[in-house]
This record gives structure tokens, sequence and C-alpha cells, in this order.
């Protein structure tokens, strides 16, 4: 009976190494890839601005798993010998990311503010104003290894118009007539189409 149980302790033992042995250790594992923390910051520049102004710049900071924020600039000159057209501003935004990714579909709002000047020159037709608006947006962002991106981003929202306090209400219409955009000032409109580097 002793015999049996010293027999049978020895070849459980014996299997127990065999199976041991079987499994793979954690330094067998080929090292096949290098870990790439995640690139927290970007900077992106508006193309869209070449077609059809203004010309903007932003930049990006992810702030902790799928939280960001972003601030942009944007400015714009098209005034020549005859005409006044200028328009600069600046927003700052929060983005939700919808994966831990700079390669990632993204939600986000921003505020935004923007300052207009425009008229004709040799007539008594000029004009500025000041928009406040607050917009929501959704859009797409496309990431490679050299941490070059192009993001697509649109968005709509509202915006209320702020007139210098020495306009008559006579020259507000007139503004609003003028505008390209006239009784659609309310609306606010952002649209991206960027390419960046992610550092």
């Amino acid at each position: 009976m002793r015999l049996y149980l010293i027999s049978f302790i020895f070849l459980c033992l014996l299997n127990n190494s065999i199976f041991a042995q079987k499994k793979p250790q954690y330094q067998d594992y080929p090292a096949n890839e290098t870990y790439k923390p995640l690139k927290t910051n970007s900077i992106n520049f508006n193309f869209l601005g070449l077609l059809a102004g203004p010309y903007s710049l932003n930049y990006m900071k992810i702030l902790k798993e799928r939280h960001a924020i972003i601030v942009e600039a944007e400015y714009f000159n098209a005034s020549n010998i005859l005409s006044i057209l200028r328009t600069y501003g600046g927003s700052l935004g929060y983005r939700f990311l919808l994966s831990e990714s700079q390669n990632t579909g993204f939600v986000g709002i921003n505020t935004r503010y923007k300052h207009f000047d425009f008229g004709f020159i040799n007539a008594d037709l000029a004009h500025v104003y000041s928009t406040y608006g607050i917009l929501g947006n959704v859009g797409q962002r496309w990431s490679w290894d050299t941490d070059l991106n192009v993001t697509a981003r649109f968005g709509v929202g509202y915006q209320t118009v702020v007139y210098p306090s020495s306009y008559k209400p006579e020259d507000q219409k007139s503004i609003a007539t003028f505008s390209s955009f006239n009784s659609y000032l309310a609306l606010a409109i952002e649209a991206e189409l960027s390419i960046g580097y992610n550092f």
C-alpha cells in the first residue's frame, strides 16, 4: 500500500513536470512589434482655405483616454484697391474620440468668435461686425505610421451677431442685406479638410 502511494505521488509530480514544460514562457514570444505610445498632440492646416477662405490652423491635445481639446485660429484677407474683405477669429472646442487613437472618428462641440470687415473703399459702404457661436460637429481622422494625418469635419450651430455701438439700426439692416448670407446670419457652419502631423 505504501509503495502504491509513493508510486502515485511520483507519477503525479512527473505528469505536472511534463505539462509545465509544455507551457510557453513569456520570454519565448518573439518581439515582432515595437510598442509605440500614443501621440497626444497634433497640428493641422485646413486647406479648404485654398478653395474658399478662411485659412485656419488648429492644435489638438488628447488629455486622457478619449477626451481632447482643440484650439483653432483662422484668417482671410481678399482686400484690394476697390474693396475690403477681411475676417479673422478663433475657436475653442472639445472632442470625444470614438477610440483611443489618432486614427478615429469623433464628435465635438466648439465655441467660436469671428470678426468681419467688408465694403467698398470709394463708397460709403464699409461694415464691421462680429459673431459669437456655438457649434456641434462630427468628423473622422485618418492617421498613418508616418505620424501624418488627414482630418475631415463638418459642424453646424447657432451664432449671434454683434455690431459696434456706434452703428444705427438702419446700418445693421444694410449689413444683413449686403452680406451674402443675409437672413441666415444666425446659422453657423464650419468645415475642415486638413492635413497635419502627430507628435
